[in-house]
């Protein structure tokens, strides 16, 4: 646990960092006093923009772990210690994440998360090396895998977990559970044909409550939320 002072305290609430170990390493960048008092001189739009800049870069450098860990086969237990402190992946969707053992869910890969509104919905991590659709050379189409079909019939599963722990989300941790979602990040796309992604895309519009996110879609979407800061 980071425990700020006072003057330490009052000078993050100015531009609104709830985030205490990040705020703990701003301050570890200002180790003397001299440099401290000039932090907090700084006026409040100084103040965020230093504050933007320096997540910005933290997140450049954990983009660069992520596309470490994408070289080969992704590591599903190293991934999910890299989405622990880099949420920001799901830009603004998720403020905060649980362990599932709330809800008798005990994978080293999967997660709750608490959405922007509120509700409770759940991530669930499988291995990047799962193939998502075989082709049916007779009907010329791609169908999903014997996995990817294992997969959502679990996922569908786990939407009635979490809605049979309704009442223990909401004891807990002031959850609130309607119409839970889950997301599945499986397989890769890198090397997807055409019409497989179509697949995809058409069979995450027929899905209800699941949503299947290939780990080079999360690769893409980090580098366009770092983009957004750049242009």
């Amino acid at each position: 646990m980071v425990i700020l002072d006072p003057e330490e305290a009052d000078l993050f609430k100015q531009i609104g960092v709830n985030d205490i170990d990040f705020a703990a390493k701003i301050l570890e960048s200002f180790q003397t006093l001299e440099a401290r008092s000039l932090l907090a001189q700084l006026k409040e739009e100084d103040l965020n923009n230093l504050f933007v800049s320096i997540k910005h870069a933290r997140n450049k450098q954990a983009l660069l772990q992520l596309e470490n860990l994408m070289l080969n086969e992704v590591n599903v237990v190293e991934f999910q210690k890299w989405i622990d402190t880099n949420t920001w992946v799901f830009g603004t969707e998720y403020v905060k994440k649980y362990e599932t053992r709330k809800i008798g869910i005990h994978s080293q890969a999967d997660f709750i998360v608490e959405s922007l509104d509120g509700f409770t919905d759940l991530v669930e991590l499988k291995k990047s090396s799962f193939k998502l659709f075989d082709f049916d050379e007779s009907r010329s189409l791609y169908y999903p895998s014997k996995e990817l079909a294992q997969v959502i019939g679990q996922a569908i599963h786990y939407i009635k977990v979490i809605e049979d722990h309704r009442s223990i989300l909401k004891e807990d941790d002031d959850l609130e559970v309607l119409k839970p979602r889950v997301k599945v990040v499986i397989g890769r796309s890198i090397d997807m044909k055409y019409e497989e992604k179509k697949t995809l895309r058409l069979l995450n519009a027929s899905l209800h409550g699941v949503e299947i996110i290939t780990y080079d879609e999360i690769l893409n979407r980090a580098h366009k939320i770092l983009s957004t800061y750049e242009e």
